[in-house]
């Protein structure tokens, strides 16, 4: 998933918004929320995909309590990716955290483009 897609996400929780011609890898971004009457800070990161961060990428999980796994919903192999790449490896190295899925670019589900292009991806199967 290209970071911009991802960028929405981080809109929710950021003052401001990200500048899209910034480099987004191991990009913070961090707020409070209140749970139960406690103040409880979320800080999300924008970690590289490619295969030659791995390792540095690994080093993000160690304080994770949770994990975020976004894949555009007008893109059948983007929640293939979630599924089969980036769940896996989640659980490998933060095991037993919650793990929540995000469908990205809902404005899309109803766009009789995106609609055609889905049902011949489910065709050609």
């Amino acid at each position: 998933m290209k970071s911009a897609e991802k960028l929405d996400l981080f809109l929710i929780i950021s003052p401001v918004p990200p500048n899209p011609d910034e480099p987004q890898i191991y990009k913070e971004y961090s707020t409070e929320i209140e749970v139960e009457c406690q103040k409880v800070p979320i800080v999300l990161w924008i970690v590289p995909a490619q295969e030659h961060y791995s390792l540095t990428r690994i080093t993000t999980y160690e304080y994770s309590k949770a994990g975020i796994l976004c894949y555009a919903i007008d893109n059948p192999k983007s929640l293939q990716n979630a599924c089969e790449k980036w769940y896996p490896e989640i659980e490998k190295y933060i095991p037993n955290v919650p793990i929540v899925l995000v469908g990205n670019k809902m404005d899309l589900r109803s766009d009789e483009n995106t609609i055609n292009e889905l049902a011949c991806f489910h065709r050609a199967g």
